[in-house]
């Protein structure tokens, strides 16, 4: 055999293609999901490891309810690590029953179970119905994903070992069938990844035999509900509760704080606005304030002709408007003092009856 002669061509278009199949378009569907994993498996060496994920698929294919779904190819397995997602598309309580088979064989084949892994094996369950993508792997197989499977492990990962945990959505028709209502506990609301807020409940049930499932609370959910006690707890007892009318006033306060704001803006962009604000307030003013006599008074180093002559000139002129109104008119007659001494004036008007006021300057003495 000449092994230096070159192999002869190969025919290409006669062997099948190896590229990949191209994957079809998701299909959109409802999914009742079943989402376990194995308690402590990071804990585990790695041939234990081993030795617990064969034993879990040997007591998922051992579950009546999974060899029904896949022989009506509605069924889906999803490996997922130290767990897998189930996911069923032909009844809501078939992830239910799955959970409770599941149970019912792995404590039947306990001491079995033990031997062959080294060590107990503990599963906790979550439970959720939602929408999930079909699409195919690379394998040409189906494979999902989406809010359905998320949520299912989100539920599931509030759970100790033994627990089986159902969302809200899927407790809300269980609860309207018996003997379900029986064998579900509300927990109440559990913060989850992302602070997604989801409705817990737990099972404790059996198919016909023993009761399956761990009946304590889940340390998370425990934990997590504390937190948001403390949580609501600092909005609690706030001034506003002490004092109910109390934001009643405040808004009163503000709406009130809003109008004087208005004006005043109003009265710094509108000098029209000032204006009649000014002369409304000048004619109400005028109206009320009462007229005040004159006051004549006279000092004893002042001018006594100039302070007689300007009061004559005033009831002059008094008796010059009374006279125009046709108003009747009185007359004062003041004497002549024309080249009168101070005394000597002083003497003829205080005799005439007129009163003279003395004042004193800081001038003279």
């Amino acid at each position: 055999m000449n092994l230096l002669k070159p192999p002869p061509p190969r025919n290409r278009a006669a062997e099948p293609d190896e590229r990949p199949p191209a994957l079809g378009d998701p299909s959109m569907e409802i999914a009742h999901v079943l989402y376990m994993d194995v308690v402590g498996y990071s804990r585990l060496r790695m041939n234990q490891q081993a030795a617990a994920q064969i034993e879990l698929q040997n007591l998922v294919n051992a579950s009546p309810e999974v060899q029904q779904a896949k022989v009506e190819r509605k069924f889906i397995c999803r490996p997922a690590g130290d767990g897998m997602a189930l996911l069923f598309f032909r009844d809501l309580v078939s992830p239910v029953r799955t959970a409770l088979q599941i149970h019912e064989e792995m404590h039947r084949n306990a001491a079995a179970i033990q031997a062959r892994v080294g060590t107990s094996l503990k599963l906790r369950m979550g439970i959720h119905s939602g929408t999930v993508l079909i699409v195919a792997d690379l394998n040409d197989q189906s494979d999902a994903a989406g809010d359905g499977i998320n949520i299912a492990q989100r539920v599931m990962d509030c759970g100790d070992a033994d627990h089986i945990l159902v969302s809200g959505k899927v407790a809300e028709s269980l609860l309207t069938v018996d003997p379900w209502q029986r064998y579900l506990r509300d927990l109440g609301l559990c913060r989850v990844k992302h602070g997604t807020m989801v409705h817990l409940y737990l099972l404790h049930g059996r198919l016909g035999g023993a009761y399956y499932g761990n009946v304590g609370i889940p340390e998370r959910v425990r934990a997590e509900q504390q937190a948001l006690d403390q949580e609501s707890a600092r909005f609690r007892g706030t001034i506003f509760e002490r004092q109910p009318k109390l934001k009643a006033q405040l808004v009163a306060w503000a709406v009130l704080a809003l109008i004087v704001g208005g004006i005043g803006a109003a009265w710094r962009s509108v000098p029209a606005f000032q204006h009649a604000v000014r002369d409304t307030y000048a004619r109400l003013t005028k109206h009320s304030a009462p007229a005040k006599p004159p006051v004549h008074e006279a000092g004893n180093h002042g001018d006594h002709r100039r302070t007689a002559t300007a009061t004559g000139e005033r009831e002059t002129r008094r008796a010059a408007r009374a006279e125009t109104s046709g108003a009747p008119t009185s007359r004062v007659l003041v004497p002549d003092l024309m080249g009168k001494g101070m005394d000597e004036a002083s003497g003829i008007l205080e005799g005439s009856g007129f009163h003279l006021v003395k004042h004193t300057s800081s001038g003279y003495n």
